[in-house]
């Protein structure tokens, strides 16, 4: 059995050279450890398992399936530790995890051999990494646990009372953390475990520190410095953690484990992804992930993720525990294209050519919409040859992707005419005689004569858009030769071009007989008021049924005949 071919002369010694104390419970002096760690026994009723669990976990690890063996109560091998940096410890606050009781840790260093002889059996994985031994007093603390991410950072110390003079024998305490069943508690950048044996004086000393001269006010005759690691987790959704420690070969002299808090944690891996470029006026969401952490941007804000619009390089600092990453992205403002779709153009039905092309530029590519009435909606110069006035939306995109759209609207007039429509309007401008223009019905024929000496295809209109109707026999409308022009303001149609429900708003006119008919450009009667006294000024007409085209609008009263155009779209 462990030292006990040494207990005799232990014995005769110890009053002289390595005075021990065998104490059952917690019995120093507070006062003598003002600046010592400080301990909160697990009682299993204010002090948890679970809240040992919550102390160590950092941001974003759910946890689950919380077991705990070891002793509980007001001296319990298990707990919460605070004032850890002033006892000399490399971090304030966590867990501490023992093979007896926590309370020993309190120092000053006045024993070299405390011990907490609990009476409880060993674990069988300890067991198992020392063949030939056997393991008594495990305290063993164990969960599941699930991150979005592939790997886990942990931080911890390992001190004992076995240090030094059982350093090199196999009389050594044990202590492992399982991950997913192998243990992870290794000098770092090696598979060597953590023990008394692999860190000493004498071997991995740079991460050893003696405290046999009691400089340190722990009770713990040496430990090791913080030992930090990140470790790879396989692919399955859930893992498990078995932090556990015990005696060696017997019940004597402690060993303790300290955990940082909040240090079993993702680790900080910062990627702000590829350089971003912008287009003028759009603005990117950089996110430096790590959620629950602390951030530092070189913009001053300091939060996970931040909106830029501006061009320039950005940089940000992650930063938990002490630990820090970063990482840096360009961000590019590119300036937009200038979309011009051409100019706007009329289709007249009724006298080719019943299409237009349109001409857009700006980009080196093209999409139009709608497509209706398009050869092809995805190039630069497509066919139009819609059946309704339509206004068209091309959006060009550059070089770098930024887009700009401009619109170009194609009017779709029937200008057919004559009982058998077979025949055009044409507005005829007498020679010298502009104030005579007026609207007449022709064969498609006489067409380029007409538009040789300054007429043009469709009916007259005025500024104001008051139309000039000319008579036709063989039109079957009825109009004098010069319809009574008429102020702006004496009437109006709104919207005008129109889907659905027309107003026409009479301003001058209530109390006043009216008679209001809509016409097609052949002289079909879409609608009409009979003539009537106008009791309100304003009239509400529903379209729906009128399909799209080129209409007038005639109001007739006792002393005037008055037009306007009236454009329908669908």
């Amino acid at each position: 059995m462990k030292k006990l071919l040494l207990l005799s002369l232990i014995f005769l010694i110890s009053t002289t050279l390595y005075p021990q104390k065998r104490i059952a419970g917690p019995s120093k002096d507070q006062a003598r450890a003002a600046s010592s760690p400080s301990v909160t026994n697990m009682d299993g009723t204010t002090t948890t398992a679970q809240d040992l669990v919550l102390n160590i976990l950092g941001p974003g690890i759910s946890y689950s399936n919380i077991s705990f063996t070891g002793l509980t109560g007001p001296t319990s091998s298990a707990g919460l530790f605070t004032n850890g940096g002033a006892a000399g410890l490399g971090f304030e606050t966590g867990i501490i995890l023992s093979s007896g009781y926590i309370n020993n840790v309190v120092g000053p260093n006045i024993s070299s051999g405390i011990t907490g002889d609990m009476g409880l059996p060993g674990d069988a994985d300890l067991t198992a990494l020392i063949p030939g031994y056997t393991t008594n007093d495990a305290t063993i603390l164990e969960f599941d646990f699930s991150l979005p991410a592939d790997s886990i950072y942990i931080e911890f110390i390992f001190g004992s009372d076995e240090y030094n003079e059982w350093v090199g024998s196999l009389y050594n305490d044990v202590f492992a953390f399982f991950l997913d069943g192998s243990d992870i508690a290794l000098v770092p950048g090696t598979s060597t475990p953590v023990a008394i044996n692999n860190v000493n004086n004498g071997s991995n000393s740079s991460y050893y520190l003696d405290n046999t001269s009691g400089i340190y006010n722990i009770e713990s005759d040496g430990f090791t410095t913080t030992i930090t690691g990140t470790f790879p987790l396989n692919s399955n959704p859930t893992h498990h953690i078995k932090l556990a420690i015990a005696d060696a070969g017997d019940h004597v002299l402690d060993s303790w484990v300290f955990i940082r808090a909040s240090s079993f944690s993702i680790p900080i891996e910062v990627d702000l992804g590829p350089d971003i470029d912008l287009c003028e006026g759009e603005s990117a969401v950089l996110d430096a992930g790590n959620t629950g952490y602390e951030f530092l941007w070189s913009t001053g804000e300091t939060t996970q993720t931040i909106t830029v619009d501006t061009e320039g390089e950005y940089y940000v600092d992650v930063s938990y525990l002490g630990n820090t990453e970063s990482d840096t992205i360009y961000v590019s403002v590119n300036d937009l294209p200038t979309a011009d779709a051409g100019d706007d153009a009329v289709i007249y039905i009724g006298y080719p050519p019943l299409n237009t092309q349109l001409n857009a530029s700006g980009g080196v590519s093209y999409s139009w919409y709608p497509t209706t009435g398009l050869s092809d909606p995805n190039i630069a110069d497509p066919i139009a040859q819609p059946d309704v006035t339509t206004t068209y939306t091309v959006t060009v995109t550059d070089e770098n992707g930024c887009i700009d759209s401009d619109e170009v609207t194609v009017v779709v007039n029937d200008i057919r005419c004559g009982k058998k429509m077979d025949k055009v309007l044409v507005c005829h401008i007498p020679p010298g005689n502009v104030g005579e223009a007026h609207t007449i019905c022709i064969s498609p024929n006489a067409v380029a004569a007409h538009l040789a000496h300054g007429d043009y295809l469709g009916e007259c209109y005025d500024d104001a858009g008051n139309s000039f109707a000319g008579g036709d026999s063989d039109s079957g409308i009825e109009h004098s030769l010069k319809t009574t022009l008429v102020n702006k303001e004496d009437w109006s149609v709104y919207p005008n071009p129109v889907k659905n429900n027309v107003s026409i708003n009479l301003l001058k006119l209530q109390g006043s007989d009216i008679q209001l008919t809509i016409y097609d450009l052949s002289g079909r009667v879409y609608w009409e008021l009979p003539k009537q006294t106008l009791e309100s000024s304003v009239i509400n007409i529903d379209l729906k049924n009128l399909p799209s085209g080129i209409y007038q609008i005639v109001l007739l009263t006792d002393s005037q005949k008055m037009v306007k155009k009236l454009v329908i779209t669908k």
